[in-house]
């Protein structure tokens, strides 16, 4: 791996494909591998958060069916085959939109990922350190490919980039960890872009959870398949016309390579506090910080200011469901501003339709403004009284300027490990916090076995 004092430089794909084939020969620096396990702690909350919504249970029961054979652990305690667990686990962390979140890129990394390294690594009993250094690999790749703004442009452009980014960002993960040869690295990611797709517009419905799955899943069969052989194409991440990005943008696109290890986005992923969109997190805090100011007065008006890429995706103004208020800007404004807590219970059907929010809801006008982070807001609140004050948050909880540290990951992580397995969600983060040591992967399944819902 290279430092990141290194000049920056743009590699061919050839050269690209070489720096992920040898990921696995060095260590992770101390402070990359920390990043790593603190984003493998929260990649299994948001999964068992996952367990616990009753609308991913229809989607891995139909994935379940398929009774696949292997060592791969899904989060519902079934075993299978890497690919089908893979689909499974990427859906359960993204069913309730509580996984991680890298900013610049537009790409939640962990949910596609490390579904991916680790059902392959389950698999094929490969080493927790190993597994971790896989999924670095991947995360690190998956990101290169929606910076320098092609991760906003996806989504402005209707697709979903997670479910881009995310056969990319797997297949390499699967890639490292099976020690592919640089050209096995190209055949697989060539796989992988073929299946590449997603669209925006599926926020607010499972279909988009359904999606990261496939990319999950997509990238183990990539990489296998490469693994025995199969040739897939190597121009297709280039700035061939005719390529991945290229097609989907109706533009060229020439990607900026680096190689692996030489910069580390990992340590600038990010962590939800909350059940929902990321882009109503700000606005919720806003919502929460004005509640205590209100001193029992009732408001009459709210105008919520936010950036307007939030507005084009959480824009369900009137949700039916659960998944709609997770994509709910006024939603998150009504629940600040009620004294709630954005718990995963503020985003199920009997929340939502709660009379006193819906009333709320229909007060709160949303409002794009250029000036506006997209991890920041500004709420205008008048009340009945005639009593007007603004409230405004410029770093949302959990972004990079307000960030997660490992006690509020932990706090996350017992929130829905503890209704799963009691004492045993205790047991389950101590194994997490030591997963690249011997024997944690052991102890680790274990526990996760014993999941009642298994």
């Amino acid at each position: 791996m290279s430092s990141t004092s290194d000049v920056l430089q743009n590699l061919t794909p050839s050269e690209f494909a070489e720096s992920i084939s040898g990921f696995l020969e060095a260590p992770l620096p101390p402070d990359v591998a920390d990043a790593a396990l603190r984003s493998t702690v929260d990649w299994f909350a948001a999964c068992l958060s996952g367990t616990l919504d009753p609308q991913a249970v229809p989607v891995t029961d139909a994935i379940h069916n398929m009774r696949s054979q292997g060592h791969a652990l899904a989060l519902d305690g079934h075993r299978g085959a890497a690919a089908p667990v893979a689909l499974v686990n990427a859906v359960l962390a993204h069913a309730v939109e509580f996984d991680d979140f890298h900013l610049a890129s537009i790409f939640h990394a962990g949910a596609p990922t490390f579904s991916a390294v680790f059902a392959l690594g389950m698999d094929r009993r490969c080493s927790g350190s190993d597994i971790l250094s896989s999924f670095v690999a991947g995360f690190e790749v998956g990101v290169q490919f929606g910076l320098h703004g092609c991760g906003l442009k996806l989504a402005q452009q209707g697709w979903h980039p997670t479910s881009i980014l995310g056969h990319l960002s797997a297949a390499a993960g699967c890639a490292a960890l099976l020690k592919l040869n640089p050209i096995q690295v190209q055949h697989a990611l060539g796989h992988a872009a073929v299946q590449a797709g997603g669209l925006m517009s599926s926020a607010g419905t499972m279909a988009k959870a359904f999606a990261i799955g496939k990319a999950a899943m997509g990238g183990v069969m990539a990489a296998e398949l490469a693994e025995r052989g199969v040739i897939g194409p190597t121009h297709l991440l280039s700035a061939d016309p005719h390529g991945l990005f290229p097609t989907l943008f109706h533009a060229n696109f020439d990607p900026q390579l680096l190689p692996i290890g030489q910069t580390w986005q990992i340590t600038h992923n990010t962590f939800k506090p909350y059940p929902s969109c990321q882009l109503v997190h700000a606005s919720f805090d806003a919502a929460q910080a004005a509640s205590r100011r209100l001193a029992g007065r009732l408001v009459g008006g709210v105008r919520a200011f936010v950036n307007p890429f939030a507005l084009t995706i959480a824009n369900h103004f009137n949700p039916n469901t659960a998944l709609e208020a997770r994509f709910s800007l006024n939603h998150s404004v009504a629940l600040g501003l009620l004294g709630y807590h954005a718990e995963l219970e503020d985003f199920m059907l009997q929340r939502v339709m709660d009379e006193a929010l819906i009333d709320l809801r229909q007060r709160v006008e949303v409002v794009a403004d250029d000036g506006v982070e997209r991890w920041s807001a500004r709420l205008e609140i008048t009340c009945q009284d005639g009593t007007f004050f603004t409230e405004t948050v410029g770093a949302a909880l959990g972004s990079l300027g307000c960030p997660m540290i490992w006690s509020d990951l932990e706090s996350k992580f017992l929130s829905v490990a503890t209704p799963v397995f009691g004492a045993g969600g205790q047991e389950l983060l101590s194994a997490l916090r030591d997963f690249d040591d011997p024997g944690a992967i052991d102890i680790i399944g274990s526990i996760v076995s014993r999941a009642p819902h298994g």
